[in-house]
């Protein structure tokens, strides 16, 4: 299911996307939040009229030493070009009933990083207010279990940010499918018990 877009707390346009598969025997979902077109442009729009102020003052204070507009204009596509490269295109978050959480990030060339987080290390999810620079911000996150080769909380969507609307969205669909797992545990549970009374 598509929702209408959502904007992040930098003013950049969000698609949030979730697919849910509930005809296998474990409920799957999958949550994708990713730029619109127009959000990943207005910043590319932003450096570049960085770019043409910086040619004016330049321009302005009469600075005639061309090498000097050429090591600007040159530093200013380096760094436009490694912000294009680091810039997270998508983040992604796979849950599998009984098998873990995915959360993977996209990047422009098609680069990703994934992280797995096993079914049983995790307790809950909660929204989690956090404080960044001057701003408070929204971030969901995953309680696990304090082990060696885990974090106690995971805080997912942190490059894309999305608003709280949003988070909430995410939210209850996460806890619809730890609520489904919880529901057939205890079932299982139950019917294991009936059958040792049996015998």
């Amino acid at each position: 299911m598509i929702y209408p877009a959502f904007y992040n707390i930098n003013g950049n346009e969000l698609m949030l996307e979730i697919k849910r598969n509930d005809r296998t025997s474990g409920t799957c979902q999958e949550i994708i939040i990713k730029y619109n077109k127009n959000g990943i442009f207005k910043k590319a729009n932003t450096i570049t009229w960085v770019a043409v102020f910086c040619i004016l003052i330049s321009f302005l204070f009469k600075i005639s030493n061309p090498l000097v507009t050429y090591v600007v204009l040159t530093t200013i596509i380096f760094i436009k070009l490694l912000m294009w490269f680091y810039d997270v295109k998508s983040e992604n978050l796979l849950i599998i009933e009984s098998v873990g959480m995915q959360i993977t990030e996209a990047y422009p060339l098609g680069r990703t990083s994934s992280r797995f987080i096993p079914w049983h290390v995790i307790k809950d999810v909660f929204i989690n207010e956090v404080i960044q620079l001057q701003r408070v911000i929204f971030i969901l996150s995953i309680l696990t279990e304090n082990t060696s080769s885990n974090i106690g909380i995971i805080p997912v969507f942190t490059n894309t940010k999305p608003p709280l609307a949003c988070l909430e969205i995410i939210y209850k669909s996460i806890q619809s499918t730890l609520n489904h797992f919880i529901v057939n545990a205890s079932k299982d549970k139950l019917e294991l018990i009936n059958q040792s009374s049996k015998t």
